[in-house]
Parts: structure tokens; C-alpha cells; sequence
């Protein structure tokens, strides 16, 4: 079974408790928001949150371990590196799927080009951000995240057409 991502937007509610629209396998349900800021936690929802932010730091400074070991920076470094980051890392509120989408192809271009010149990726993030705001400066990646999102909906409208078909 294909795997779709949920995508979030937050709907203005006249209700005391916001309500989210969350789309699944193309059909949209309403889902009331159960958390806001300064909102106690149970054990088992700061725990949940302490793993998503393990995965997020995780995921954020792969490339940045993986950059540093070519360029031989030392472990004590990298863990130091590593502990200002997650001091100040922070959620912040996930972009629009175009957007997402866009950033991820902009990057890895930025990686296969660094390859094809046999250099390693910088561990540095500034540089990181720049390529990256220098690439997202041209409309090739936006274009090509609309045009994969819009194939992926076909895809998932005709897998639930089968579905009806198929009883």
C-alpha cells in the first residue's frame, strides 16, 4: 500500500478548541488541535516530543557529521558543534508541501554538483543556506516540486478509483 504524507492547515474554528483540516489518502477530516503553548504535558506526550526532536536534530546534522569526518574535524569538535546546535534548535512550523519539496531537490542538486567536483559538503551552515537561497532564487525547483505533488495526487486519485473499482 502507498504511503501518502498528511498535510496539515490550520481553519480558522468558532469553537473554543482550533480545529485542523488533515488529508488522508485524498479525503480531508477535521481534527481538533489538542496542544497549544504552555500547555501541560503527560510523561508519554513529552516523551513522543523528546523523540520527535531526537529525529529532527538527528535528520538536521547528518550531512553536517558526515561534511565534518571528510574534512577530519575532530569528534570533541563535532559534539561541541553538535551540542550548540540542539541548545538552540527549535520547532518551527513545517513549510507548505510545494516549499518542502522544493528545499529537498534544491538540495540534493547542491550535493550532485559538489560531487561531480569531488568536494564534500561544507559543514558549513551559512554556505548551506546561501546555496540553497541561491538555488531556490530560480524557478526550476518550485516548478518541478508543483509538477511531482500534482503526479502524486493523479497517482493517489487513480489508486482510489482501482480501489472503487475493485470493490
Amino acid at each position: 500500500m502507498a504511503h501518502f504524507p498528511l498535510i496539515h492547515s490550520p481553519t480558522p474554528s468558532k469553537d473554543p478548541q482550533p480545529v485542523s483540516t488533515i488529508t488522508i489518502q485524498g479525503i480531508e477530516f477535521s481534527l481538533p488541535l489538542l496542544y497549544s503553548a504552555g500547555a501541560p504535558l503527560s510523561d508519554a506526550e513529552a516523551q513522543i516530543l523528546n523523540g520527535v526532536r531526537s529525529d529532527r536534530l538527528r535528520s538536521n546534522f547528518s550531512a553536517k557529521v558526515k561534511a565534518a569526518l571528510a574534512e577530519g574535524l575532530s569528534l570533541d569538535e563535532l559534539r561541541q558543534e553538535f551540542a550548540d546546535y540542539a541548545e538552540g534548535y527549535r520547532f518551527q512550523v513545517q513549510l507548505d508541501p510545494v516549499e518542502t519539496l522544493a528545499r529537498r531537490l534544491a538540495m540534493e542538486a547542491i550535493q550532485a554538483k559538489l560531487r561531480a567536483q569531488g568536494k564534500p559538503m561544507p559543514s558549513d551552515e551559512a554556505w548551506i543556506n546561501t546555496a540553497l537561497e541561491v538555488a531556490l532564487a530560480k524557478p526550476y525547483f518550485r516548478e518541478e516540486a508543483q509538477r511531482r505533488l500534482a503526479s502524486a495526487r493523479e497517482a493517489a486519485s487513480q489508486v482510489l478509483d482501482l480501489d472503487a473499482a475493485l470493490g
